[in-house]
């Protein structure tokens, strides 16, 4: 991705899309004494997970995503408009709070101010740059030089297959030698089978949870 974006600038050095402003418009009853800044800040920072809880950790990734991504989070409070919300919609700017009209009429200035054009390596990203972009990546596509979720699904089978192809043959080739009876190899064929069914209930649940598979 990141080689396809130099490319199509034809630029040196391979830059990604820079981030951009993200803004929290968060209603005022939410703020619970603190300001919308602060509240934006600790909803963005990780909380200490001394246990390894799944959900922290994917909380706090979820956190550290959203601050990746923007180059700086603003917040914003807007008080209610109305205190009959089912007609908001009916209601017109003279018989709303005023408070939130002006909030809303600042808020507009706010996002004037963020909303600047995307950069590409320092570059305004114009739509002929996007569609060269699109058109760079479908080609990368069509060449399979990007995997997409059905080829790591794909590749994902393969292997399994031929890790349990080669685990059967280990398995035969140490139990049965030859000569051996119809009956005996049966059951050595039986149990192997057995064994490389265990196996693969193992990978699964390790597919599951998330955890390295590079052990079995």
């Amino acid at each position: 991705m990141v080689v396809l974006l130099s490319t199509v600038l034809q630029s040196a050095i391979a830059i990604p899309v820079e981030p951009g402003s993200m803004l929290w418009v968060i209603q005022r009853d939410f703020l619970q004494g603190k300001s919308v800044q602060q509240l934006v800040a600790d909803a963005l920072a990780p909380v200490p997970n001394p246990q390894n809880d799944k959900a922290i950790s994917e909380t706090n990734n979820i956190r550290a995503s959203l601050t990746s991504i923007a180059k700086n989070s603003t917040g914003f409070s807007l008080p209610q408009p109305h205190l009959d919300r089912t007609r908001l919609c009916d209601l017109n700017d003279t018989e709303l709070d005023q408070r939130y009209v002006r909030q809303r009429d600042a808020l507009r200035q706010v996002v004037k101010q963020h909303a600047q054009q995307k950069l590409v390596g320092g570059q305004p990203l114009t739509g002929k740059t996007l569609a060269r972009l699109l058109q760079s990546l479908i080609t990368a596509l069509n060449a399979k030089e990007i995997p997409t979720g059905a080829g790591l699904i794909e590749s994902f089978n393969r292997e399994i297959v031929r890790k349990a192809l080669q685990m059967y043959q280990q398995k035969l080739d140490a139990a049965v030698k030859l000569p051996v009876d119809e009956g005996a190899l049966e059951q050595v064929c039986l149990g192997s089978f057995a064994s490389l069914l265990l196996w693969l209930v193992k990978l699964m649940k390790l597919q599951l949870l998330g955890l390295q598979t590079d052990c079995l």
